[in-house]
């Protein structure tokens, strides 16, 4: 009872300490949850302090790249002109040794022709000096002593001539002429080709050496290395561009970094006074706390605690009462059964003496009934003693045996009756039988593992063959396209034009259309540059012909049709031309200087006037323009010239500005 009344009195006491104790864990709680704001807030500004840095470094090496941009692209410029080059010398060297061949092949021909035409020159000499003697021989046997000759006059014949060999006829040596005549025209016609061939291996000899000259080391390279070269040169300036492009972008990131970094810094300030704050209010609740534990028990400072201590105590309360009642019943009730338990102890050993009696002449009854089962003792008859399971299981196998000595009699008979009257089988006969039929089996085993073998041989193999036949499937479906684009880039196709030749085509359609405005001034708006591009005529590839639209009669002919002078003007705005599409696509190499030699002889005096002035055009642009020629009218259009002068003791060059 002063238990209970001791835990009402710490009631009040304990939800004080309660409430204290809430507020000292929410203090602690907004402590903690300050202090990980806090840690989180330092980590996040340390984290954008280390990219700010990042990017800077990534932006200084940015910006670096792309400085670099410039120099990448000249150089990548000049990459490029060295792979147009280097790719040009490659078709010279190939032109050089196609003219080359072409040079020996017509100077074998040529040896043979006038080795030909010596043999045959030579017979014909012969053939008439025969003629002539025969012609002597001929009049010769029409002389008669007295008569004149015909030939000298004389009527003394003392030695006529006589034809020792066949005369030639008069035709044969006609044709012998005329084939003479054809062999010096084929020999000319080969002299002719033959220093046509020179010319050609001299001029790509030329060019080549010209075209190596400005390409030094790179000469010897090949072309994939200086395409591989240039390759490498567009790529850094693509590289270097892709860096400018992402130095602004890391510039406007940068920026946004060190924004974000500002407003973490203050942010990080108001956490730094908010954990302050937080922590004094976590000390002085724990303070509060302290001083409301010391007035209760320890085991007693939680609300529930207190509540099960003194429901408790008011348990051990009634049950102490209920236990003393009990406990005086269950003394009352004792003193009862103890006076009945000592009535009936006194009769219990009444009746065992009773008992015990009984035993003693049931033990003497069952002695004398061992003896007389003829066991010598009491220990013989308990090791003879079967349990019930050995009896039940020797019972079982006797009625067993029975059965089956009853069943075997049945058989016996049966089988007796059945072989009356058979005799005995030939034993060995049988053996020999069995032997060769197991032998067959076993041979019929092993051929049918060989065709079995060969049966999953013959299922791969046909695996195979189906795989393959797939594969050819899907090998020619791709051909078709392949094969087809094959066959249009090398040129099988209706204009017999390869891939390369069209490039050069839309190439020179350009260059075409440069020249034509040069070409209109020139011939006064008559001719138009254009290629042709119907079907190739021949066995020879097309599409690189150039033919000349004519705006006077509006037709369209071939460009060796032009006369000489249209040709040279045509010549030159096709040199005009090229130099222009050079220029706009070279990206920044420009053509400065351009040298014409000779072919003003060729023109009349307005077109010759049409040339100079688009020529004049060309130097007021910014060019040199440099004439070869011995055409007198051109002193009256050129200021400074270089004339050179023969003399006996030799040439002579002097230097005149008019």
């Amino acid at each position: 009872r002063a238990r209970v009344a001791e835990l009402e009195s710490l009631a009040g006491k304990v939800r004080e300490l309660d409430a204290a104790r809430s507020a000292a864990k929410a203090a602690a709680d907004a402590l903690a949850a300050r202090t990980k704001e806090q840690a989180a807030s330092r980590a996040a500004l340390e984290r954008l302090r280390q990219t700010s840095a990042a990017a800077a470094e990534s932006l200084k090496q940015l910006e670096l790249a792309a400085a670099q941009a410039k120099a990448f692209a000249l150089a990548a410029d000049k990459a490029r002109d060295a792979l147009a080059q280097r790719e040009r010398l490659e078709i010279l060297r190939k032109e050089m040794t196609q003219a080359e061949t072409r040079s020996q092949t017509v100077g074998r021909m040529l040896a043979a022709e006038r080795k030909l035409l010596a043999a045959e020159t030579k017979a014909l000499d012969a053939m008439g000096v025969a003629w002539r003697i025969g012609q002597a021989a001929v009049l010769a046997r029409d002389l008669a002593e007295g008569a004149p000759c015909p030939v000298c006059g004389s009527v003394h014949h003392p030695n006529p001539a006589v034809a020792h060999d066949q005369i030639p006829r008069q035709e044969a040596l006609d044709e012998q002429r005329k084939h003479i005549e054809e062999l010096t025209a084929s020999t000319s016609q080969l002299q002719d080709e033959q220093a046509s061939a020179q010319q050609a291996v001299a001029a790509v000899r030329a060019s080549a050496a010209i075209t190596e000259a400005g390409l030094g080391e790179r000469a010897v390279a090949s072309v994939e290395s200086v395409r591989y070269d240039a390759e490498q040169a567009a790529q850094k300036v693509q590289t270097a561009e892709a860096a400018g492009i992402d130095a602004a972008k890391k510039s406007a990131q940068l920026g946004q970094l060190r924004q974000q970094e500002e407003k973490a810094a203050q942010a990080m300030t108001v956490l730094d006074a908010a954990v302050a704050t937080a922590g004094a209010q976590a000390k002085a609740g724990e303070a509060v706390v302290a001083e409301r534990e010391a007035g209760v028990p320890e085991a007693l400072r939680a609300p529930d605690a207190l509540e099960r201590e003194k429901q408790s105590a008011a348990r051990t309360f009634k049950r102490l009462t209920d236990a003393l009642e009990m406990a005086r019943k269950a003394a009352e009730q004792a003193r009862l059964g103890h006076t009945e338990a000592q009535a009936a102890l006194v009769a219990a050993a009444s009746s065992a003496d009773v008992v015990a009696a009984d035993a003693e002449t049931m033990r003497l009854d069952f002695v004398r009934r061992v003896l007389e089962a003829g066991f010598g003792d009491y220990d013989a008859f308990k090791a003879a003693k079967l349990t019930d399971a050995q009896i039940e299981t020797y019972d079982r196998e006797i009625r067993d045996f029975r059965v089956a000595l009853q069943g075997a009699k049945g058989r016996v008979e049966r089988t007796a009756a059945d072989a009356a009257g058979i005799s005995p089988p030939d034993v060995t006969a049988l053996k020999a039988a069995a032997e060769a039929a197991e032998a067959a089996v076993e041979q019929n085993v092993r051929e049918e593992e060989s065709l079995a073998t060969r049966l999953k041989q013959y299922d791969e193999q046909l695996s195979r063959l189906r795989a393959l036949e797939a594969d050819l499937q899907a090998m020619d479906a791709r051909y078709q396209l392949i094969g087809q684009v094959s066959e249009v880039a090398n040129g099988r196709n209706d204009y017999r034009m390869t891939f390369q030749r069209f490039v050069l085509g839309v190439l020179l359609d350009e260059v075409l259309a440069a020249a034509s405005l040069r070409l209109r001034i020139m011939s006064r708006s008559r001719y138009v540059l254009q290629r042709l591009k119907d079907q190739a005529v021949g066995r020879g590839a097309g599409g690189l012909d150039l033919e000349v639209h004519d705006e006077w009669t509006g037709t369209t002919r071939a460009a060796s049709t032009l006369s000489g002078g249209e040709s040279f003007l045509a010549s030159l705005a096709l040199a005009l031309g090229l130099a222009d599409v050079v220029q706009s696509r070279a990206g920044g190499i420009r053509l400065d200087t351009i040298f014409v030699d000779e072919g003003f002889g060729t023109l009349d005096p307005e077109a010759l006037d049409l040339a100079i002035r688009a020529l004049q055009d060309l130097q007021q642009g910014g060019r040199l323009v440099g004439i070869i020629s011995h055409v007198t009218e051109l002193k009256e259009w050129i200021d400074a010239r270089l004339e050179v002068s023969s003399g006996r003791r030799g040439s002579s060059a002097k230097f005149v500005v008019a």
